[in-house]
């Protein structure tokens, strides 16, 4: 009550009109004339009492020179009506120094300026009330003068100042029209700072400015991000992954690394004549062999909704939840390996094609469908299918899992045909050609990517750099024809939504998108900016969205994952390199590996993403989450094997080898991950 009680006096009747006043440019610019002004006339006063006197006589003599003056009939008129006019003057600002003081409190006085500006204001109308009230003889007359024309003086070096402080208003003011936005806040909150009386709200200001100097607006303590029950290991990996520490560089020669990555350095040059030579039966052979899998009963089944429910299909996935009115491709629980298997080594180009179908973006966007069959081609064939998790069948998901979002009603409404092609196609190519480990190995280890793209969002950059190059080969460049506008929106959709899947960004955006969503941007006529950005963040959700998904899929993901990380860190091991959290097939447990990601990074990311997007996607979504947690913290890694994702002889001694989802090897068994 108490507090409620000091606010109010700080709301006192008419404060906040005097200080909007006060704080408009145009009012120091006329207290800054009334003053100059007054100075005017007391040059004037001086040059006409002073006329014919030397100021370097005795004092005797100026007396005597002043005493003459003083009896001249002109210079009597004169000096009473400057004396009353300087006392008008000096009771203006004495009520201004008043108003001032009433509009922003003690705080008014914190400027060294403001005081002496008001002592010598005050000093001067005591001084001038007793010059016209009291004195009479020239001698004592001119005496007082000297002293208050002194102090006259020193106001004058203050109304200087206060010149120099209404000129830095008007620049503000014009600042405040072609500054850049964080520049017009720091102003802002400069000024709120000055008329502040509580301290702990000065010192509340202060760290907001320093907070947005920094430049760390939207970072996040990662020990704060974790929580107390986040495990040191997991802690290791936020901070080996997500930016927030840098490990120590290890002397290995690069050829030691392109040795133990597949080779991919003549890949695009080599692939780039075999187009050339026989692009256009290429492209024949993809059609007629897109023509012939459409056929297939087990393909129909993903790529067509029921015949009898066609008539009621809609184009958003939050009307009419629970009934199967769209193909299966569109849900959130496709099986995407079950597809990838029944798609004859083509599911990828399959898949991603009809969903640009079923979006009608062909016939709108005037695609050519040769030169798109053939690229999409080239991009599944540019996936290791020997990497157990970054391959064509994680593409594909990818691709799925942003179909997905993109068709709820919220995102559709903000979304141009444009922004569709953008998040599906780069969903296709976010990983194209992903050697299998990650940016910290590739930079550790001086890789040619990471000093062809600085360490900078190295992989990110490369699967870029290279899908871009092979679009535009003739033969699979599907955008041919475009307006230059057009191609470089689409480029630039792209760009930013496959940079968005770098992990160190992750905090950044989540928090980023925490404060939109707080603030109601995502809605009808947003900044284009917002929009990209909310795309962005649904490719990467999309991205790492394993955990969500139901737990069948959640676990195979989980295998093949954690069986890649296992591949890097038997690569660290072998040259010597320290093992990467969670990379250790020997130390490793799956489980606090999963429980940490989704509690750290993915359920707080959809808790915010599926509140958006509605009923439906928080249904689909956190329900699998929060179901595949609680399997996780009861039954810990024996969860695997629990749920016969794996097979029951994987843990024989004389188990074969298991196969990856593109038909590789793995290298262990999968008793291993546990």
């Amino acid at each position: 009550m108490a507090d409620k009680k000091e606010k109010a006096k700080s709301y006192l009747p008419g404060r906040h009109v005097l200080r909007r006043t006060f704080d408009n440019v145009m009012t120091e610019f006329f207290v800054t004339g009334l003053v100059l002004l007054n100075m005017l006339g007391m040059l004037v006063d001086m040059a006409v009492t002073d006329a014919g006197c030397n100021i370097y006589d005795n004092i005797t003599m100026i007396q005597a020179c002043i005493t003459h003056h003083e009896e001249d009939a002109f210079v009597i008129s004169w000096t009473n009506a400057f004396q009353y006019t300087e006392l008008a003057f000096l009771l203006i600002f004495t009520v201004e120094i008043q108003l001032r003081l009433y509009a922003y409190g003690f705080p008014y006085f914190f400027d060294v300026l403001n005081c002496v500006d008001a002592l010598i204001v005050i000093g001067l109308l005591i001084l001038q009330l007793q010059l016209v009230t009291v004195l009479s003889t020239a001698g004592d007359s001119f005496n007082f003068l000297r002293i208050v024309r002194l102090v006259r003086l020193v106001r004058l070096f203050v109304v200087m100042n206060k010149v120099q402080k209404a000129q830095r208003a008007y620049k503000k003011a014009k600042h405040l029209k072609f500054g850049s936005p964080v520049e017009r806040v720091m102003e802002l909150l400069i000024d709120m700072k000055g008329r502040l009386e509580d301290a702990d709200d000065v010192s509340d200001i202060s760290w907001i400015m320093h907070l947005i100097s920094s430049d760390k607006l939207y970072t996040i303590d990662l020990k704060v991000a974790g929580g107390a029950n986040v495990s040191s290991e997991m802690m290791s990996f936020l901070e080996n992954n997500l930016g927030g520490g840098r490990r120590q560089s290890v002397d290995v020669q690069c050829g030691e690394t392109q040795a133990a990555l597949p080779s991919t350095a003549q890949g695009l040059k080599r692939l780039e004549t075999r187009m050339l030579e026989g692009g256009e039966s290429l492209a024949a052979l993809e059609l007629a062999r897109m023509d012939q899998l459409s056929t297939l009963p087990e393909i129909r089944a993903y790529l067509h909704p029921p015949q009898s429910s066609r008539r009621f299909s809609s184009p958003y996935l939050d009307v009419l939840p629970g009934r199967n009115f769209v193909s299966k491709v569109h849900g959130w629980d496709v099986d995407v390996f079950d597809f990838a298997a029944k798609a004859e080594g083509s599911h990828l180009v399959l898949g991603v094609h009809q969903l640009l179908e079923d979006h009608g973006l062909i016939a709108k966007l005037r695609l050519s469908k040769p030169r798109l069959l053939t690229f999409l081609r080239r991009v599944q064939d540019g996936y290791k299918a020997e990497n157990p998790y970054h391959n064509s069948v994680h593409a594909l998901d990818v691709v799925f899992n942003t179909n997905y979002f993109i068709r709820h009603k919220l995102v559709d409404e903000l979304i141009t045909p444009l922004d569709r092609l953008a998040c599906i196609v780069a969903s296709a190519i976010h990983d194209y050609q992903h050697p299998g480990v990650n940016n910290q190995f590739l930079q550790q280890t001086k890789h040619e990517y990471s000093l062809t793209y600085n360490d900078q969002s190295i992989l990110e950059s490369h699967h870029l750099a290279s899908a871009w190059k092979l679009l535009l080969l003739d033969e699979c460049n599907f955008l041919k024809g475009w307006p230059r506008e057009q191609y470089l929106e689409f480029r630039d959709c792209v760009i930013q939504l496959v940079m968005g899947t770098d992990m160190k960004f992750h905090f950044e955006h989540y928090t980023k998108f925490k404060t939109k969503v707080s603030s109601n941007t995502f809605v009808a006529g947003c900044d284009r900016e917002d929009v990209k950005f909310l795309l962005a963040l649904i490719v990467h959700a999309a991205d790492i969205a394993n955990p969500a998904k139901p737990l069948k899929l959640c676990l195979k993901w989980t295998e093949l994952v954690m069986e890649e990380f296992f591949r890097q860190g038997d690569l660290e091991r072998n040259l010597g390199m320290p093992i990467s959290p969670f990379y250790d097939r020997e130390k490793t447990s799956v489980a606090q590996c999963q429980m940490g990601f989704i509690n750290v990074l993915v359920k707080p990311l959809f808790v915010e993403l599926c509140g958006l997007l509605g009923e439906q996607a928080t249904r689909d979504c956190i329900g699998a989450l929060e179901e595949n947690l609680k399997g996780w913290e009861v039954h810990g890694n024996d969860l695997l094997l629990r749920k016969g994702v794996v097979s029951p002889t994987a843990g024989a001694a004389d188990a074969s080898p298991a196969r990856g989802v593109d038909g590789s090897k793995s290298s262990r068994r999968v008793s291993k991950l546990i």
